[in-house]
């Protein structure tokens, strides 16, 4: 599953990167829209890119799909994910996916290795630190106050690399399958191709911040283990070594050595 990730990049960069519309929310509006989320939540609203008048366009949508059907929001809680082996079945989603499929913009995903009572998360993201986008599902709900737009992620049986934590994983989309996924008047598309396990050069995997299971705490220190110094102002010390990384394995012939003490493991 996917339940917290992390998305850095400024509207008018992703504008660019996916040749979108950005929607004034993000200029004229609640200035927090764009701001730097290094732990987007359940209900937070994110950015997602759709088709809206014929053009892609980058909007904030509400994470947790709200049905058009739905009495009220409080079912997008329980609709974060949806799994494409049998998203087509589902009541909650079986419309949205030939008529309402988008683009989740992020630079890398959470998920958690439990040690007893320990739980310990890990990020998930790629050497470069670049964008890449989730299969996600979008919906506008009616609501007492107004239209509510919301998405949810697509999730597929994780990878060597993710499988190492959890047996799902969130849907990432090639980019050159984009313009397919978008598409409104394609109404079937190829999810066993689309959304089928597979290996991704360069992502990588390494501890973080335990504070990233309070949604209070949304800042770059999160991205550090906390056994990383502090300074005396409560940033990160600037001195202390980054956190190494654990590479997928697709891109490495040799099985790595173990990683010093310093270094944090994985197993």
């Amino acid at each position: 599953m996917c339940g917290r990730y992390k998305q850095t990049t400024k509207a008018a960069e992703l504008g660019a990167i996916f040749s979108a519309v950005v929607d004034a929310a993000f200029v004229e509006g609640d200035a927090r829209l764009d701001r730097p989320r290094f732990n987007a939540a359940p209900t937070d609203r994110l950015p997602i890119v759709r088709v809206h008048d014929a053009h892609r366009a980058l909007r904030p949508a509400r994470w947790g799909l709200i049905p058009v059907w739905a009495k009220d929001e409080k079912i997008g809680s329980n609709l974060l994910n949806a799994r494409s082996e049998t998203v087509f079945e589902k009541p909650a989603f079986k419309d949205a996916l030939h008529k309402r499929r988008c683009l989740v913009p992020m630079d890398g995903f959470y998920e958690w290795k439990t040690d007893g009572k320990l739980k310990q998360p890990y990020l998930f993201s790629f050497d470069d630190q670049r964008p890449f986008v989730l299969a996600g599902l979008w919906s506008t709900w009616k609501g007492p106050t107004g239209p509510v737009e919301s998405f949810a992620v697509l999730t597929t049986a994780a990878n060597e690399l993710v499988g190492t934590l959890h047996d799902r994983m969130p849907v990432i989309l090639d980019k050159n399958d984009y313009d397919e996924w978008l598409d409104p008047a394609r109404a079937e598309v190829d999810l066993d191709r689309l959304c089928a396990s597979r290996a991704w050069p360069g992502l990588t995997m390494r501890p973080v911040s335990r504070r990233l299971g309070n949604v209070r705490f949304d800042d770059a220190a999160l991205l550090l283990p906390d056994d990383v110094p502090f300074a005396a102002d409560g940033t990160p010390d600037a001195s202390a070594s980054t956190p190494k990384t654990t590479p997928s394995t697709s891109t490495a012939k040799k099985k790595p050595k173990p990683p010093k003490p310093t270094q944090g493991t994985l197993l």
